[in-house]
């Protein structure tokens, strides 16, 4: 990390469609990083650790969500101002996959190439939504469907993940401001 990619300021946790919160970096964010899209970050909020990635709001700043597990334990909720240091993360980000998961990918080569080649939270929700069936047969549905979506290009819907909550919190930041003009 080169050391001017490090940004500290206090920011006020704001409301997201869909019940997510988010905070704005500060306008030259995207100098100081180097980039106008999206990348991941370290994040700490009022001292929390916290492990994500930057969203463009589309008028040339960022955002970052704040998970409702961070607000906790930050002592912080939406309209509260927190203090906030982030950092490009470079760390290579990682995927537990479920064994069943990574055998049947092994037998479908063109899903392998698709799955590696998805986004690492994309690949993380497919692993949970897969290891967190509790019945042999639940857990094999979800695997057979998830192979067929992966071989499709498709990225998972949510429907037993986590998917959206930081994403809506920031997708929708540039409609709760007046535009100029």
């Amino acid at each position: 990390m080169a050391p001017d990619e490090r940004m500290t300021f206090e920011a006020r946790i704001e409301a997201g469609r869909g019940g997510g919160a988010f905070v704005r970096l500060p306008a030259d964010a995207s100098e100081v990083f180097g980039t106008r899209a999206r990348f991941p970050v370290l994040v700490t909020f009022n001292g929390v650790a916290y492990r994500g990635s930057t969203m463009p709001i589309g008028d040339g700043t960022f955002c970052v969500g704040v998970t409702k597990a961070v607000q906790a334990r930050a002592g912080a909720s939406v309209g509260d101002t927190v203090a906030v240091v982030v950092e490009r993360d470079a760390g290579e980000r990682t995927v537990d996959i479920p064994p069943e998961l990574a055998a049947a990918l092994a037998s479908h080569p063109e899903a392998a190439q698709r799955f590696e080649a998805m986004a690492v939270t994309h690949r993380k929700e497919y692993a949970a939504w897969i290891a967190s069936a509790k019945k042999p047969e639940t857990r094999q549905r979800r695997l057979d469907q998830a192979i067929t979506k992966i071989a499709a290009g498709q990225v998972p819907t949510g429907k037993g993940g986590s998917r959206g909550s930081e994403k809506n919190a920031c997708m929708h930041a540039k409609s709760s401001e007046p535009r100029a003009g």
